[in-house]
């Protein structure tokens, strides 16, 4: 009723014809067309052209989403809107919805038989030439872009490959090579020479081993974990500068254990005679540089004490790593026998220890102490790294001590009051091993946590 003609009934069958001009003046609007142009109806008689059916609409997708299109009508079957661009000839009136895809990946499917990939979208109006004829072709609006081909939905777009982080030399690198290399030089080098006592026990050339059998290959694997932990940090990795930090304490505890034994080496040569030489040599300063490092290392890396942006570590796990670092450190101070407590930090009757030699045993201890609980109790991969790095050279000590490996190790703080036997005490053993056991254990949670 809104197609621009009216009716009227000819001498035989109801048809259409085209409006009257009429020339006298009137309100209604003029008519642009004739009806005989227009694709509904027959250009000779005029009569009101059949409509064809819509072309069968191709099987259903499961994994399809019918999409509403960003213009045009309602979707369904009968629905008028503006011609499809597919149209061949007048009176095809077909919706996009029933001859061309939902969506633009479709069109790798079926769509391309149903209807031409030539534009998603019909145009916005018809077009008329100037004679006021229908131009078929469906030309589409200057505005409108056409589709230039399959465009893949945003999920099916398969994201770039996002490049590893590239390695960087960090500070915590050069501090780390600079702290091995001073302790390498104090594994070989001689750090005492002792001449005058007339006691073979004490004359002569002391180096590293001689002070406990076990304590160069305890400073190698310190060393290593230390290079390492910066080199982790290096690639990106918040644990690695945490694996310094704690490898850096292990190496300066190290330190204090083999400064403390040469000072006692040094107390027991000075009374034995007055014309006793003993010279520290370049091995003692070498180690006590190596010392200093690990220290500025141990500093240097709680700056990177930060969020890394996952999720925390169990904090029950990290709870009893910090109770197992808590009885680690007490075991070395228990007395066995009948040994007095105070022998930690005094010395027996008889006998005058260095006071450097007491602190050497603290020092190592505290700084384990700290690597465990400050480390465990982070809850972060940073704090694990550092309790693993500070229970390195403990865990080698305890171990090499309690099987005997060598000829005369030492254990953990050299050993218990009053300091005859040196195997390590049932608690220090028991506390360093749980210390690794739930350090790996935090370390396998959080290797599942990230994938």
């Amino acid at each position: 009723m809104e197609c621009g003609a009216r009716l009227r009934r000819p001498t035989s069958d109801l048809a259409l014809a085209p409006p009257e001009i009429e020339s006298e003046e009137s309100d209604r609007l003029p008519v642009l067309s004739t009806p005989a142009s227009h694709p509904m109806f027959d250009p000779t008689t005029g009569h009101l052209l059949a409509i064809p059916p819509p072309p069968p609409l191709p099987p259903p997708d499961e994994d399809a989403t019918n999409v509403l299109p960003a213009v045009g009508a309602p979707l369904g079957r009968g629905g008028f809107g503006p011609p499809d661009v597919s149209a061949q000839g007048p009176g095809r009136w077909d919706h996009p919805s029933d001859s061309g895809p939902l969506w633009p990946s479709e069109a790798l499917g079926y769509a391309d038989e149903v209807a031409p990939a030539t534009t998603m979208q019909p145009p916005y109006r018809t077009e008329y030439d100037g004679a006021g004829h229908y131009d078929a072709t469906g030309r589409v609006p200057a505005t409108y872009v056409p589709w230039e081909g399959p465009v893949a939905a945003p999920w099916e777009v398969a994201e770039p490959p996002t490049a590893p982080p590239a390695f960087r030399v960090k500070p915590l690198l050069i501090i780390a090579i600079l702290a091995a290399a001073a302790a390498i030089v104090g594994m070989v080098a001689q750090i005492l020479d002792v001449d005058g006592t007339g006691v073979g026990t004490l004359d002569g050339a002391w180096k590293l081993n001689d002070f406990g059998t076990n304590l160069t290959v305890a400073g190698i694997v310190t060393a290593v974990t230390m290079i390492l932990g910066a080199v982790a940090w290096g690639a990106g990795f918040r644990w690695g500068a945490g694996l310094v930090g704690g490898a850096g304490a292990a190496l300066a505890g190290w330190v204090a254990i083999a400064i403390g034994q040469a000072e006692l080496v040094v107390g027991q040569a000075e009374p034995a005679g007055a014309s006793v030489a003993v010279t520290r040599d370049v091995g003692y300063w070498a180690l006590v540089a190596a010392g200093g490092i690990g220290l500025i290392a141990l500093f240097v890396s709680l700056l990177r004490t930060g969020d890394d942006g996952r999720a925390g570590l169990d904090p029950w796990v990290a709870a009893l790593g910090a109770m197992a670092t808590i009885a680690a450190v007490i075991g070395p101070l228990l007395p066995v026998d009948d040994a007095d407590i105070q022998l930690n930090w005094s010395s027996a009757p008889g006998t005058d220890i260095p006071t450097l030699w007491f602190v050497a045993r603290f020092v190592q201890l505290g700084l384990l102490l700290l690597c465990g609980v400050f480390g465990f109790l982070l809850v972060r991969r940073y704090g694990l790294g550092l309790a693993i790095g500070g229970t390195i050279c403990a865990g080698w000590l305890v171990l090499t001590a309690a099987t005997e490996q060598t000829d005369r190790p030492i254990g953990l703080a050299i050993g218990n009051p009053d300091f005859t036997d040196l195997e390590p005490h049932i608690v220090t053993i028991v506390g360093v091993g749980l210390m690794l056991f739930f350090g790996l254990v935090a370390t396998a949670m959080a290797l599942i946590d990230d994938r």
